[in-house]
């Protein structure tokens, strides 16, 4: 027992150093939504610029290439100047850091913030080896460190120091945020910036006051770490990994749970330590680091969500993408001159231009994971590991041959991405970020760090690559010769066949569906699209071609080393294909070209101004200065002559004009008919409640609608109305009650297979996919989903299911505007294109809330007219709107909530003379007259 309390000890002071940095994380985030990567490496600068003071009275400024040093003391700073000084250091390093780099980003997008914070980290980290070298440091005690005994124990009595700082200041900011001005304003300010400044808050004051603490933090965390464990640049960084996973527990917003989830973190990897020392079965690698992993996934478990909630704030807008055209043109002529490069070429130009081809192949697998799908991954650089060490055991330990042994390894590379993308389906952004990082960390210290998997201190070998006797090995026996053409038109093939395929997945359903989930995951599955398999199917693509690319990388290199693999590594690929142009295959070709390190330009540019040292840390501020100018991506320079080529032969072959080269649509009576309806109600709906935080939203309802009938749901705001369709449409469970649907019980099936079975809807927002055309939006709808459609859209473009898409923008009057992109629409228009995706798939059923919002009287009416259309298709509407002409005019019976409650139904006559619906909602006006189908009366109740 006595020997548990010491471990235990040790493992309170580890946990205390988690929890500064997770402390000063959930500042950060609070703040100003950011999710710092760098976080670590600002502790790290802090504890080197501490070490430095003590041991020298030097003062390292934070830049290179010029004299930064100040002299403070001849022979070092006392303690507590060192202190103070660091702290100063710290506050001032915090506060430039939110300045220059993150409140010019802080509208912009979740990846854009990741990226900049990998370029940060990637700055931090040059300058403290360019400033300090890479030797371990180390410093005298900083907190009182005699032992003491505990429990029968003598235990260091540092680590119990630090136990109580990190209590002391996660008290004192709940503190601080509790009851000051200061937190009140912090709080006011990241739930609305516009609302907080109303109130006469400065949000970039409040901003960069937290930032400032925050660094703070960290570097108190860099001081007090420094003398009980030798300091070295990557290993404070990575401290960034479990200090997130502790932040997370606390979803980024409460100190306590931080700081309570970092000590158990830390004792719990202590007690490894101890059974690893003891037990000769334990495993020895990954275990620990592992650990944070199963951290993270277990507050994922507890807080995720399959899709969002309504009204849950959707990120900015991600990174544009392409809509490209047929591939032949670019990848002939992208071929010729790669090809042409790899000849004239010679010696380590050739290996660039190599190494730049296999970076372009890596970051095409985050253009289908992170550009289609928008899922952050910070694991490819795993993925493509993992196919390189067993590449190498296939082709050694079993003689599997070329290229099938590359395939296999590919599919184990899959195998890991599934599992990795298992967590996607309840967490999105910058959560499912720290998800990879975790994961990646602890794959490198399981796997590539263990002697027993990755071959030992030489790797693992993998023998070259040779088909039907032709020798395509990077190795010559001539030195002159090295890099071999022929490995680099192997390479090259590849990475052509990867990008047609990808261009094609883009053009075709399947892209189209991964956009409609990036763009709004709500929306998509009332399309019918299974959200959760479109993200898996993108994880095992992506893991696919980041498994080839690591294989190659084996072939490449003749071995694979944990050191090509890191997390780190996989960090900067995820900055470089974000630079270049994450969304399009013309970005992962610029990142892998002119960004990528090692890569045709970053070599010559080393060759022509002798970077040296200094590459690392250009690059870095390079990352960080595109991340804030160019957001989109260096590709998008290419997009305006693109443009005019591709309008130029447009106009020439009127080929690709949706609205002037689609066929003829089909007239409505020529459509075939529904499938005759079966016996009893199409819906039905029996004792349905819905409950809130203990609020009842719906309590007991019992409504029906028949097929191909046309009924009106209408009350008060708060009423019940978009609950009753959330719930019908599967967004919300219910306490209790059953749902009927057609022929069968749809209450506990998911919203897209109720989409599927023909219950289609609408949103009372306009959720509308930005990133598609309106005809492409419509598409999304139309076209089934089969298990072969995704292999068939990445071998050759399939049109789709255009009629179907062009008959319901015929249904509202949209036709004409099938080419253009949703943010060239008013309102009222891109409320129309809801309703036509909504019913582009012939649904059975279609729930509409409150289609006429910004509509005018015009409009109004003629909606009136396309919505009685779509029941004279045999279509039923269930209809939900305030505009009172128009739903007692074209509605043949009505319900009415309050309170949760059906208040009374019939026809549209028997509601006008309700005397309770009259006195709750409508009021006297609608008492005489009917209105025209479509037409508004004379008085909208619109209580809102």
């Amino acid at each position: 027992m006595s020997e548990h309390v010491l471990f235990l000890v040790l493992g309170l002071g580890t946990g205390a150093i988690y929890a500064l940095l997770g402390l000063g994380l959930v500042m950060e985030h609070r703040s100003s939504g950011v999710v710092n990567f760098a976080h670590g490496a600002i502790a790290t600068v802090i504890a080197y610029v501490f070490v430095e003071l003590r041991s020298t009275g030097d003062l390292v400024l934070p830049w290179v290439g010029f004299s930064n040093r100040i002299s403070l003391s001849n022979e070092g700073l006392a303690l507590g100047p060192a202190i103070a000084v660091a702290s100063l250091y710290a506050a001032v390093l915090g506060l430039v850091i939110y300045v220059v780099v993150f409140r010019p980003l802080r509208a912009a997008p979740a990846l854009a913030k990741v990226v900049a914070s990998v370029g940060l980290m990637l700055v931090l980290q040059s300058f403290v080896v360019i400033a300090f070298g890479t030797s371990a440091k180390s410093t005298s005690a900083v907190l009182p460190d005699e032992p003491v005994e505990l429990f029968g124990q003598v235990v260091p009595r540092d680590r119990l120091w630090l136990a109580a700082v990190a209590v002391c200041a996660a008290a004192l900011l709940w503190a601080l945020f509790r009851y000051t001005r200061f937190g009140l304003a912090t709080r006011a300010a990241a739930e609305s910036e516009k609302g907080a400044t109303l109130l006469g808050y400065s949000s970039t004051r409040i901003a960069a006051a937290n930032w400032v603490l925050a660094s703070m933090l960290a570097g108190v965390a860099g001081v007090l770490l420094a003398p009980i464990t030798s300091l070295t640049p990557l290993q404070y960084s990575l401290l960034v990994v479990p200090a997130l996973g502790v932040a997370l527990v606390g979803r980024f917003r409460s100190f306590s749970l931080t700081a309570l989830a970092a000590f158990a973190l830390g004792m719990a990897q202590s007690e490894i330590t101890k059974i690893q020392a003891d037990h000769d079965w334990f495993p020895k690698y990954g275990v620990k680091e592992g650990l944070p992993f199963l951290v993270i996934l277990v507050a994922m478990a507890a807080f995720g969500r399959s899709l969002p909630e309504r009204g849950e704030a959707a990120d900015t807008r991600p990174p544009a993408t392409a809509r490209p055209g047929s591939p032949l043109a670019p990848a002939v002529l992208g071929t010729s001159v790669a090809l042409i490069a790899l000849i004239v070429l010679q010696g380590s130009y050739r290996g660039a231009l190599i190494q730049s081809l296999v970076a372009a192949l890596l970051c095409l697998s985050l253009v289908v994971l992170t550009g289609y799908v928008g899922q952050i991954s910070l694991a490819q650089m795993t993925f493509a590991g993992l196919s390189g060490l067993t590449l190498s055991r296939l082709a050694l330990d079993v003689g599997v041959p070329f290229p099938l042994s590359m395939l296999l390894a590919s599919l184990v590379a899959v195998a890991a991405g599934l599992l990795l993308g298992l967590p996607a389906l309840r967490v999105r952004g910058v959560q499912l970020a720290v998800i990879t990082i975790a994961a990646a960390v602890a794959v490198e210290q399981f796997v590539f760090a263990n002697p027993d998997l990755n071959g030992g201190f030489t790797g693992a070998k993998v023998p070259p690559p040779s088909l039907f006797g032709l020798d395509l090995n990077i190795r010559s026996p001539r030195i002159d010769e090295y890099p071999r053409v022929a490995f680099g038109v192997f390479v090259l093939v590849v990475l052509v066949v990867v990008a047609i395929g990808v261009t094609n997945l883009r053009r075709n359903a399947t892209g189209r569906r991964m956009l409609a989930v990036r763009a709004n995951e709500r929306a998509a599955a009332a399309a019918g699209i299974d959200v959760r398999a479109t993200k898996l199917l993108a994880f095992g693509l992506s893991a696919f071609i980041a498994g080839i690319a690591g294989a190659i990388i084996g072939y490449q290199r003749g071995l694979v080393s944990a050191e090509s693999f890191g997390v780190f590594a996989s960090l900067t690929l995820l900055a470089f294909a974000y630079v270049g142009g994450i969304g399009r295959v013309s970005g992962a070709i610029a990142g892998g070209v002119l960004i990528a390190a090692g890569g045709l330009v970053p070599v010559a540019l080393d060759r022509w101004l002798a970077l040296g040292r200094y590459e690392v840390l250009l690059s870095g501020l390079g990352l960080v200065a595109i991340a804030i100018a160019h957001p989109d991506g260096v590709a998008t320079a290419f997009d305006r002559p693109t443009r005019a080529v591709r309008g130029w032969w447009q106009r020439s072959t009127t080929r690709f004009a949706v609205a002037r080269s689609a066929p003829p649509v089909r007239t409505h009576a020529a459509r075939p008919p529904l499938q005759a309806p079966a016996e009893g109600p199409l819906l039905s709906v029996r004792s349905l409640s819905v409950s809130f935080g203990g609020i009842n939203a719906l309590d007991d309802i019992d409504l029906v609608v028949e097929h191909g009938s046309f009924v009106g749901l209408i009350g008060p705001n708060g009423a019940g109305k978009t609950t009753f369709v959330d719930a019908v449409s599967g967004y919300v469970r219910p306490v209790r009650g059953t749902i009927g649907f057609a022929d069968g019980c749809i209450d506990r099936l998911r919203p897209h297979v109720r989409a599927r079975r023909g219950l289609a809807r609408t949103f009372q927002g306009v959720e509308l996919f930005d990133d598609l055309t309106v005809v492409e939006n419509v598409l999304v709808a139309a076209e089934p989903v089969r298990w072969w459609t995704s292999a068939a859209d990445v071998v050759r473009h399939r049109p789709g299911r255009l009629d179907d898409a062009l008959w319901a923008l015929d249904i509202v009057g949209m036709r004409r505007s099938a080419d253009l992109e949703p943010s060239a629409l008013s309102h009222g228009q891109r409320k129309l294109v809801g309703i036509a995706r909504a019913v582009a798939s012939r649904p059975k059923l279609v729930l509409l809330d409150e289609p006429a919002a910004g509509l005018d009287t015009h409009e109004s009416r003629t909606l009136g007219t396309h919505l009685r259309s779509l029941v004279a298709e045999g279509i039923g509407v269930l209809l939900i709107d305030h505009d009172m002409g128009l739903v007692l005019g074209a509605c043949d019976e009505i319900w009415v909530l309050d309170f949760g409650r059906v208040l009374a139904h019939g026809s549209p006559d028997t509601i006008r003379a309700d005397r309770a619906v009259i006195d709750a909602y409508l009021g006297d006006a609608h008492q005489e007259g009917a209105a025209a189908p479509g037409a508004p009366a004379a008085t909208t109740a619109d209580r809102r």
